[in-house]
């Protein structure tokens, strides 16, 4: 910090900030790393390198924090040396960006960025630039795991998921008991004669899409979901299948027509149960939980030891329950793991090895006298559903009786702080639960999701009483009856994401931006990965307002490998979508006699009508004549008037209620 008595520093300049800026050797690093020609970094010294670049940006983030902002900001800059040293500084961090982007092959994308002038727009290109080196650290760890991936033993997996050592607590005769604190997964052995997993990466090639290992082939259109129901265990009526009406079903805009869907095969099941008095009551005596590093956890990942699970399950009278699900590599999503808790043991099951031998826990999770305690399962009866045919009734769900207690928060960090003084390790929220073996740190964090299910039950029934506890029950079922349905593909649900973005967008990059989210959910379809994996909100965006109609063009934005490899496709739905909504406004342009244009764009995903633009498509029809909803979305009665206009539309007026509504053209109008 600079003395109060230089008249050319404030009292918060950025003479430290600028110093350590221009002197740091980690910074100098960096930026000969960013260049062309930089020496390739050998592991001890990328290591050194991370290592000394992750002290200079936490030391230079401390030292930006301290500069003033707002008001003060203004002040300071009245300060010459504080005012030179800024811009110093904003000139090197430009130079620097600019070399990143150009250093990514593409000169013509950082001669653009340092003419920006806009803040915001360079945060957004940096932004741009990160997505695409993380997808290509993820594609690059992808092609190691594979390279890693010795003899294409698959089952390898399963025997470096835990060591058969001896456990802390009493062994059971299956499964893997695991030492207290599953270090056991820490250190994973191996069979005799099998191929070495190397230690640098996690899992093998196989591991990180697991997919193209399952029996069944992979089903991402939009026909209606079957469930995958094989037997009904606990059935008082016999298995039928049952197609929902399709007046009960919506999409994501409403606009486009719903799907059949298969209704709840346990629907009558879960309708009829009512919870004992040993459900609704708490027991006189809390049992206070045992410590995760003291309790057992054994491992799953065989169809024996899931069937000697079943048996084991069979004799309690209440179980906790969670999930841990992988969805930014794959379309659906799929669930990577299984955590089964009771008063004695921790149980993870490996629902990536035994995907297709789960539906045997059907019978203990639809045994009524079963209580199954989760937290927040309103997507979890949906998972089971989806990937096992796995079916709850019996549901007493955490997340409600916080709800009808009307506890501060909701979630189960909170629940887990209040009532067992455990603050859980969020840093694992988002972990990439295809990994085997997972460390011990993962398996203590799923261990700690379901380990204190039952205690945070017993406490919650304590509190709630009686007959604010059969509300709980009662609010339970009502998750327990969803049947897991397929979301129709709706293009016109991109509009969500525009109006999230509060960036205003002309009538033809909206036309773009529409046609780049169906061809991404196309992608995202054929390729099983998620639509955010395939193209980014954000890179969506931002090709919408670029608009490009060139590889030079699509060159100046940042891409990630996959994107470029459909840089051809990409290029051809924003060709066609901007020149379609083009044609539009040169008809409205034209005499009278000029018959208008109209236009046919790709037809998106799942069936949805072509889109047809131009006025010649809209003039003089009713709306209730089979208009496709793309062209011209559909507003309920209750919309108020004036209605948003679609870029692909002429102006909407009302004609009165007892008039058929029409369209028409901006001539006629």
């Amino acid at each position: 910090m600079a003395p109060a008595a230089d008249k050319d520093c404030p009292p918060h300049s950025a003479s430290q900030f600028h110093a350590h800026f221009a002197t740091n050797s980690s910074t100098a690093a960096y930026a000969a790393a960013a260049s062309p020609v930089a020496p390739p970094l050998h592991p001890p010294a990328s290591q050194q390198f991370a290592k000394s670049l992750f002290d200079s940006l936490v030391r230079g983030t401390h030292l930006s924090n301290e500069l003033p902002s707002t008001e003060a900001h203004e002040y300071a800059r009245t300060y010459p040396h504080f005012s030179s040293s800024m811009g110093g500084i904003s000139q090197q961090l430009t130079d620097m960006m600019a070399s990143m982007i150009s250093n990514q092959h593409n000169p013509a994308a950082a001669a653009t960025f340092s003419s920006l002038d806009d803040v915001s727009d360079k945060f957004d290109s940096m932004v741009d630039l990160s997505d695409k080196l993380l997808e290509r650290v993820d594609a690059e760890l992808d092609t190691a795991r594979g390279l890693s991936h010795v003899r294409g033993d698959a089952r390898l997996l399963s025997h470096c998921a835990a060591a058969p050592a001896a456990s802390a607590g009493m062994p059971l005769p299956f499964g893997r008991p695991l030492p207290a604190g599953a270090a056991a997964l820490h250190t994973p052995t191996r069979p005799p004669n099998a191929a070495v997993m190397p230690t640098s990466a996690h899992s093998a090639g196989s591991a990180s899409r697991p997919q193209l290992r399952w029996k069944e082939e992979i089903d991402n259109s939009d026909r209606a979901f079957v469930p995958k129901l094989r037997a009904k265990p606990n059935a008082l009526v016999p298995l039928q299948l049952v197609l929902q009406p399709r007046a009960a079903l919506t999409t994501a805009s409403g606009l486009a027509p719903p799907l059949e869907a298969y209704a709840n095969p346990y629907e009558h099941e879960i309708c009829a149960f009512k919870p004992s008095e040993a459900q609704l009551s708490a027991p006189v005596e809390v049992a206070l939980f045992s410590p995760v590093h003291l309790s057992q956890c054994i491992w799953i990942d065989s169809e024996a030891g899931l069937s000697t699970l079943r048996q084991r399950l069979a004799s309690v009278s209440e179980i906790g329950i969670d999930l841990e699900q992988h969805s930014y590599r794959s379309y659906r999503g799929f669930v990577c793991l299984m955590q089964i808790s009771t008063r004695e043991e921790d149980y993870l099951i490996d629902a990536v090895e035994l995907r297709h031998s789960l539906h045997l826990l059907n019978e203990p999770l639809t045994n009524p006298a079963i209580t199954k305690v989760m937290h927040g399962a309103d997507a979890d009866v949906l998972w089971l559903q989806r990937d096992f045919g796995l079916y709850v009734v019996g549901l007493f769900d955490t997340a409600q009786a916080a709800a009808v207690l009307e506890l501060q928060s909701y979630s189960l960090a909170h629940l887990l702080k209040a009532y067992c003084g455990v603050t859980p390790n969020k840093t694992y929220q988002l972990a990439d639960w295809r990994i085997r073996p997972l460390t011990e740190e993962m398996i203590t964090y799923v261990r700690e999701n379901s380990h204190y299910l039952l205690y945070l039950c017993d406490r919650m029934k304590q509190e709630l009483g009686p007959q604010r506890c059969a509300h709980v029950w009662q609010r339970s079922t009502e998750l327990c009856k969803q049947a897991y349905t397929i979301t129709p593909f709706d293009a016109d649900a991109h509009l969500t994401l525009v109006r999230r973005q509060k960036d205003h967008l002309t009538p033809q990059q909206l036309a773009v931006h529409r046609a780049l989210f169906a061809w991404r959910d196309d992608v995202a379809r054929e390729e099983d990965e998620s639509q955010s994996y395939v193209l980014p909100n954000q890179l969506l965006q931002q090709l919408a307002k670029a608009m490009p109609r060139s590889v030079e063009q699509l060159q100046m934005i940042p891409l990630t490998p996959l994107l470029s490899k459909h840089s051809a496709a990409i290029i051809a739905a924003v060709s066609a979508a901007a020149s379609a909504a083009e044609a539009p406004a040169s008809a409205s342009g034209s005499s009278a006699t000029t018959a208008p244009s109209t236009t046919l764009l790709p037809q998106p995903a799942g069936g949805c009508a072509p889109i047809l633009t131009g006025a010649s498509c809209l003039e003089g029809r009713p709306l209730q004549a089979g208009i496709p909803a793309a062209a011209a979305p559909l507003f309920p009665p209750s919309a108020s008037w004036p209605l948003p206009v679609h870029p692909m539309q002429p102006a909407l007026q009302p004609l009165g209620a007892a008039q058929p509504l029409q369209l028409r053209t901006s001539q006629q109008l």
